[in-house]
C-alpha cells in the first residue's frame, strides 16, 4: 500500500514513492502481481516496462523470486519541473541477494547484494499522486 509520506509533493514525498516504486517491483518479482507497479507508472516509462514484461514473462513460465531488495538513499532532488512536467531525482541504490526459482521450485540464479552507481529517478506528480517517467542509471 502506498505510504502516506509518498503521496506529498515534497522532496520527502519524492523520496518516499521512489522507495515505493521499488518495492513495487520487488512485490511483482515475488508475488506476479505486476497492478501495483503499473499503476504507478506512466505508459513511456521503459525502465517501468522492462519490469512489468519481466513480471508477466517469469509468471506466465511458473517462475518467482526472493529479492531483490532495493534501499534508496542520499536522494537529492530541486523538484523544479523540466518543460515536460517531469521531475528529476538522484540517489544512491543499495541491492540486496535475490533468489529466482524455476516452476519446479530449483533455483536458477542468485545474484549477490550489490551497491549501485548513481540513480535517477523522473516523475510526474499529478492528482496527489506521483507516477514514474523513467527510472535508471544516471
Amino acid at each position: 500500500m502506498l505510504p502516506e509520506a509518498a503521496k506529498q509533493n515534497t522532496a520527502e514525498g519524492f523520496e518516499a514513492f521512489t522507495q515505493y516504486w521499488f518495492d513495487t517491483v520487488t512485490y511483482g518479482l515475488e508475488t506476479g502481481d505486476s497492478r501495483p507497479l503499473r499503476e504507478i507508472s506512466l505508459p513511456e516509462c521503459k525502465m517501468c516496462a522492462s519490469y512489468l514484461a519481466t513480471i508477466e514473462k517469469s509468471t506466465s513460465l511458473g517462475n518467482w523470486s526472493v529479492g531483490p531488495k532495493w534501499t534508496v538513499s542520499h536522494f537529492t532532488s530541486d523538484l523544479i519541473p523540466d518543460p515536460a512536467g517531469r521531475r528529476a531525482a538522484f540517489f544512491q541504490l543499495d541491492e540486496s541477494s535475490s533468489t529466482d526459482h524455476g516452476a519446479n521450485g530449483t533455483d536458477t540464479t542468485h545474484s549477490g547484494g550489490t551497491e549501485m552507481a548513481l540513480q535517477a529517478i523522473y516523475a510526474v506528480y499529478k492528482d496527489a499522486l506521483w507516477l514514474t517517467a523513467e527510472a535508471g542509471g544516471a
